[in-house]
């Protein structure tokens, strides 16, 4: 049989898990390395002068991602490994929406920290 085959037999909630994994794949790294080339802009548009605070901006990020792996286990022992993982697909889509929509510094800090803790559960839920 086939992969057409295997993927008709498939539940709906097996091919949305998949696509949840998927997903979770491809986050970790992403905001990392999308930041760098976006950092000019957002010191521009928010008037940010100091290195120490790109570089505090930039970090925000990794700080999300200890505590996320930190309870990541738990949650998924808890709620249960695919139901956390689509969460985590769809928290990480509306962060990264909440990062591009900030109106200043403390709402970019706040959603990049939300966005780390998201990449911070997905690493420990779905290991490379």
């Amino acid at each position: 049989m086939g992969v057409l085959h295997d993927f008709k037999k498939s539940s709906r909630g097996a091919i949305l898990v998949a696509i949840a994994a998927a997903a979770v794949g491809i986050i970790y790294g992403y905001d990392s390395s999308h930041i760098g080339g976006a950092l000019d802009f957002i010191s521009a548009d928010f008037g940010i002068t100091s290195e120490a605070e790109k570089g505090l901006l930039t970090s925000y990020v990794i700080f999300g991602e200890i505590v996320g792996a930190i309870v990541g286990g738990t949650l998924a022992n808890r709620y249960g490994r695919k139901r956390m993982m689509v969460l985590v697909a769809a928290t990480f889509t509306l962060f990264s929406l909440f990062s591009g929509l900030a109106w200043d510094v403390p709402s970019l800090a706040i959603a990049r920290v939300l966005l780390g803790l998201s990449i911070g559960v997905s690493i420990v839920l779905v290991p490379m």
